[in-house]
């Protein structure tokens, strides 16, 4: 009765999908529901929800207008790109390179945006290249109904990116005869909570450069920095002027709401670039990835309140963000789990392999379902996230602090009775 290629959604849900609906059926309370599971593993950030709300409840952040009933914005509101410009300018770029509304354009998410950006720039079966362990709907996001082939770079000694990682792997897909038509480079990097140098990220455009591949920055948790090395802060792609990138045109920036403000609900992502013909397909489409107008007048209200994001929102999150870190951190290691370095992000990359009998994949997803089934914890493993070295798991420390009191407890009980 239905489309061969509707087929993809018929199956079994992607793998982190299905865990998040598994988790809402059977939500842990502290009160109602005691025993019910925790979610570890979908990335939100509810350290900030009293913030947000607290926020959101002020009389100016609803109106209404009436050119807002009509089609108006569809690609983003005159008042949020603006916004959306001089935030860029203030949070991320911190002043070095002034942004333009008329490079920026609005997209329902940044999945919404990865998927719009996988049909503009490849054709069915062209390659976007992405250094794994990352997040597991890059995957999905470029190639459910685009069909665009991502393919993972598997980062070497101790997960370390490098131009000549990426070199070997452009060659590696050209002797396939493959097209590689874009390389996604994940900073602040999920799962790894790693931040790479603007110095890195130049070497990597270069490389594009020379291939004529488009280089495409998701900095989504750009502004969630709480262990940054002293000298050496996260450093957007935006700060490098447009005369100064090694390709202009290919190089593309992405940020949302999602992680840094805690509003996935929202669907608010935007997406930055010098090319003037991909704005225009991004035009052209917007009737497929438009907001609303309110939440857009809502999202702008909130960007522009600079006294509030400089003096209680940004400090008390990266203070929140740290703290849970930090207790997530120390609590397991209490029983000899090593934490990658992470300095960015809602999420620590742990190394579990001393609790595994072998570490080999099988292993590794029969300790997933003991904590996800038996003790009503779910974390996810690194092999969801193209890891080969089996062991790994990520964790979403930003959850409120009671559940991740209780789940830490759960998890270190799991791991000890074995």
């Amino acid at each position: 009765m239905l489309s061969k290629r509707s087929s993809i959604f018929l199956g079994e849900p992607e793998f982190l999908v299905k865990c998040m609906l598994k988790c809402a059926e059977d939500e842990y309370d502290s009160e109602t529901n005691p025993s019910g599971r925790i979610n570890l593993g979908t990335a939100v950030n509810a350290l900030v929800e009293d913030l947000i709300e607290d926020r959101l409840k002020k009389s100016d952040v609803f109106t209404h207008k009436r050119e807002w009933q009509h089609y108006f914005g569809l690609n983003g509101t005159p008042d949020l790109l603006h916004a959306a410009a001089s935030f860029l300018t203030k949070r991320v770029t911190r002043g070095e390179v002034t942004m333009s509304p008329g490079n920026i354009r609005l997209v329902n998410g940044v999945s919404g945006g990865l998927e719009a950006l996988s049909w503009i720039l490849a054709d069915t079966g062209e390659v976007i290249l992405v250094p794994v362990p990352t997040y597991a709907r890059f995957f999905a996001d470029m190639n459910e109904r685009m069909k665009t082939e991502v393919v993972g770079i598997h980062l070497e000694d101790g997960f370390v990116l490098t131009p000549g990682l990426l070199e070997r792997s452009i060659q590696e897909q050209l002797a396939l005869g493959k097209r590689v038509k874009g390389f996604l480079f994940c900073n602040p990097n999920n799962p790894l909570g790693d931040i790479y140098s603007l110095e890195l990220a130049k070497a990597l455009m270069r490389v594009c450069a020379k291939h004529g591949i488009h280089f495409i920055s998701d900095e989504i948790y750009a502004l969630s920095i709480f262990n940054a090395d002293k000298g050496s802060p996260f450093k957007s792609v935006l700060t490098i002027p447009e005369n100064e990138l090694p390709d202009p045109e290919r190089t593309h920036f992405m940020w949302g709401l999602s992680k840094d403000f805690g509003l996935a609900g929202f669907r608010m992502g935007f997406i930055h670039s010098y090319s003037k013909d991909l704005l225009q397909c991004l035009d052209g489409s917007c009737i497929y990835t438009c907001v609303p107008t309110h939440q857009q007048h809502m999202a702008a209200t909130l960007l522009g309140d600079d006294l509030w994001l400089d003096n209680k929102f940004f400090p008390e999150n990266i203070r929140r963000l740290s703290e849970a870190h930090s207790h997530t951190v120390n609590t397991l290691g209490e029983i000899g789990i090593k934490a990658f370095r992470a300095k960015a992000g809602l999420f620590v990359w742990l190394d579990f392999r001393k609790y595994l009998k072998e570490a080999t994949r099988e292993f590794e997803m029969d300790l997933f379902q003991r904590l996800f089934n038996d003790h009503n914890v779910y974390i996810v493993p690194g092999s969801e996230f193209g890891c080969t070295e089996f062991g790994w798991f990520r964790i979403i420390f930003s959850v409120t602090p009671k559940k991740l009191e209780v789940a830490l407890d759960r998890i270190k009980r799991a791991l000890l009775n074995l």
